[in-house]
């Protein structure tokens, strides 16, 4: 992000330059906000500073464009920013989206071996065995069977167990 500002501000700066170096235009955002004759740390600060406040979305108006050349590279800056923001919160969301979503599935999960456990009358070594392998295996993974019937949800249950812990259950069914 530091990097696209910096070239983003160079390019602003290298637009307004330009236009009154060639262009025959006397007057660009660099006169407009009178730092023709300031240091060169100060115009690449002023030229940073446009570039993060147009990101941002906050604009705060000292600085803005004066030529069309200007308006077009501003406006292409906004697009970026506006789709930086989209990326940033989509990614966000749709992590947190698939935690809520995997939070559902161990609950669904855990609800159908409670039920197994009390018609089983399940010991609670096996019990507590079952629960640690599915709760450490939904940690990270996901399945889609919430919809499914309670046979279908015993069957994936067992499904993701290791074989010696699923045939100790099976015996008991």
């Amino acid at each position: 992000a530091l990097i696209t500002a910096h070239v983003s501000g160079c390019l602003m700066w290298f637009i307004g330059d330009f236009e009154m170096t060639f262009g025959k235009v006397y007057y660009t955002w660099i006169v407009e906000a009178d730092l023709l004759d300031k240091p060169l740390e100060t115009q690449y600060i002023a030229s940073l500073y446009w570039t993060i406040t147009t990101y941002t979305t906050v604009g705060y108006g000292d600085f803005h464009p004066v030529t069309d050349a200007e308006r077009v590279f501003a406006s292409i800056n906004m697009i970026i920013g506006i789709m930086g923001y989209s990326v940033a919160f989509g990614t966000v969301s749709a992590s947190i989206l698939q935690k809520d979503q995997r939070g559902q599935v161990l609950a669904n999960k855990l609800h159908t071996l409670n039920s197994f456990a009390y018609q089983t009358k399940l010991d609670n070594q096996s019990f507590h065995k079952v629960k640690r392998f599915l709760e450490s295996k939904y940690a990270d993974g996901l399945d889609y069977l919430q919809d499914a019937d309670e046979m279908a949800r015993l069957h994936s249950v067992l499904e993701d167990l290791p074989i010696k812990i699923r045939s100790d259950l099976i015996q008991r069914i």
